[in-house]
């Protein structure tokens, strides 16, 4: 009988939240915060902003997490010539994810399996510019499509990245 189940979402304290009214928002920087894990999808985060890149090279990628892709992901960033762009910080103290949040503009969240991480809230909730995956149930009904956050087909990288470089140039959209 499914009447007696409920869906509960993640929780998260947004008493550790810091004061954001004093951060320069208006910065050329993604974050990408998970288990470095295929389900994850942060080798297409890498891909968008190799695109990015070809048409503006002051764009900065930071992939906090650790995991079984992080070689792989390494050896991609490498052969994109991305060294340059890209900061691997590995695992972090919940607390320090905060301190990363603050200092970027766009968080993107590809995950093939979603769960309304965390991080996804604590973006939103520190005014972040979120992008995800518009094939989501669950994402569809937190994220409303260019009102609170961008949403995409994973596959039209082109389309993320060409959305990065607009809302960066415009900043009523952007927040």
């Amino acid at each position: 009988n499914f009447k007696n189940i409920k869906l509960l979402y993640n929780g998260y304290d947004p008493g550790f939240l810091p004061d954001t009214s004093k951060v320069e928002y208006f910065k050329k920087n993604i974050i990408s915060i998970s288990t470095l894990s295929k389900l994850k999808n942060v080798d297409k985060t890498i891909e968008i902003l190799k695109i990015i890149n070809m048409i503006d090279k002051n764009w900065s990628l930071t992939i906090i997490g650790e995991g079984q892709e992080r070689k792989h992901l390494v050896e991609l960033v490498k052969k994109l010539n991305l060294m340059e762009n890209v900061k691997f910080v590995g695992r972090v103290p919940r607390t320090e994810v905060y301190d990363y949040l603050e200092q970027h503009c766009f968080f993107i969240n590809l995950y093939d399996i979603q769960n309304l991480t965390n991080t996804l809230w604590e973006s939103m909730q520190m005014g972040k510019c979120v992008i995800s995956r518009s094939d989501s149930p669950l994402i569809n009904n937190i994220i409303k499509n260019n009102v609170n956050g961008y949403l995409f087909d994973i596959n039209n990288l082109e389309a993320i990245a060409n959305k990065l470089i607009s809302l960066h140039s415009d900043k009523e959209k952007l927040y």
